[in-house]
């Protein structure tokens, strides 16, 4: 009898393996570059904020330590990745969409994570350029005040050149702020490129790039 048990506990953690190993195959499978089709044209799965915001706190914990595969990084998190950019020979993201939220995950040709970004809303350069101006007149600065911080757009990618430069994508371009040192006496600059300019001006900023297609605050189911 114990025999019997001891075969059946085998076979039914042979079982789970086997179900766990299809189900990661399931989603590592290469997913093809599509770089015409609209995001609600491709993705048939629904998804969650939850889910998204989930991807972006596993990387933010593994890059610290590992590589991380997106395939692995999309399965943990509950997601399915299935709609795949290209933006240069060796880069790439996944587009992942709900309701007007966007998540996007970022990769090499190797499928490893370089980024994971949540975003609720993609802002024009008008829309910043005009709150800009609007901050500065009352005597603000635009990039530290908490009411118009650009945080509240939930699009910051974080530093590039160094010191506090940082990306902000756009609508319909992409904002660089450049921001002093503690010690230094600058005012904080604001580079305004649009998507054209942006291709060819951050070989000198970094950064990255979302498509134009993929930059829309329709809604996805």
């Amino acid at each position: 009898m114990k025999k019997w048990l001891f075969f059946g506990a085998i076979c039914i953690v042979l079982l789970l393996l086997l179900i766990s190993l299809f189900l990661y195959f399931c989603n590592n499978t290469s997913v093809p570059v599509d770089n015409e089709r609209t995001l609600s044209e491709i993705q048939t799965c629904t998804c969650s904020i939850k889910e998204m915001l989930l991807a972006e706190a596993i990387f933010n914990v593994r890059d610290d330590f590992e590589d991380v595969d997106a395939a692995e990084l999309a399965h943990d998190a509950g997601l399915k990745l299935e709609c795949r950019r290209q933006t240069a020979p060796n880069e790439f993201y996944y587009a992942i969409g709900y309701g007007t939220y966007r998540c996007f995950v970022f990769t090499d040709a190797n499928n490893i994570v370089d980024r994971v970004l949540y975003c609720t809303e993609f802002r024009t350069i008008a829309d910043i350029q005009k709150e800009i101006d609007q901050v500065n007149a009352a005597g603000l600065d635009f990039y530290t005040s908490n009411e118009y911080g650009l945080a509240e757009i939930g699009i910051e990618l974080g530093n590039f050149t160094g010191g506090y430069t940082r990306e902000y994508i756009l609508a319909d371009g992409v904002l660089i702020v450049e921001t002093p040192f503690m010690n230094g006496g600058d005012e904080t600059t604001y580079h305004f490129f649009t998507d054209e300019e942006w291709s060819l001006a951050r070989e000198q900023w970094g950064g990255y790039i979302i498509l134009p297609i993929d930059k829309q605050n329709q809604s996805i189911a």
